[in-house]
């Protein structure tokens, strides 16, 4: 089995930017199970309309020009859009800004790619390198913006 590398620092990162894509898109976020891959659903209304893998990176979003994801969770994004008819974003967090790209539409090259760091040999597996320029901007309106209008 391997190890799980999620902890409290990355969960209330992605809790954050869950609440954060809540308000901004006006829905529900509902994290999901380790089962599912995936990190969430996203509903209006009671209704599933979109899946959510949400990523946060400790780097400008410029410092390369492709996002490296494993093809397995690429893999489980085209399950989950074909089985249920509903898109599988993919959402980034860099320390400049916030993308997010439909992983159905997305084009990549395919090759090695991963960590080494952790002796994990799990960790270096197939991947989908995507070119940031495909990724659209979330610009969230900042709180203290808001007090002004």
């Amino acid at each position: 089995m391997r190890p799980i590398y999620e902890n409290n620092n990355t969960l209330a990162a992605e809790t954050k930017l869950a609440e954060k894509l809540s308000q901004h898109w006006s829905c529900k976020t509902i994290k999901l199970g380790r089962k599912y891959k995936v990190d969430y659903a996203l509903s209006r209304s009671g209704v599933i309309y979109a899946w959510a893998e949400l990523k946060k990176r400790n780097m400008p979003s410029d410092r390369y020009d492709e996002y490296m994801l494993s093809l397995d969770k690429y893999l489980t994004a085209q399950t989950l859009t074909q089985h249920t008819g509903t898109k599988c974003l993919l959402v980034v967090e860099f320390t400049d800004r916030v993308v997010y790209v439909d992983l159905a539409e997305v084009e990549f090259r395919l090759g090695m790619g991963g960590r080494k760091d952790r002796g994990d040999p799990e960790d270096y597996e197939p991947c989908c390198w995507m070119p940031l320029k495909q990724f659209k901007e979330i610009k969230f309106l900042d709180i203290t913006e808001m007090e002004f209008l």
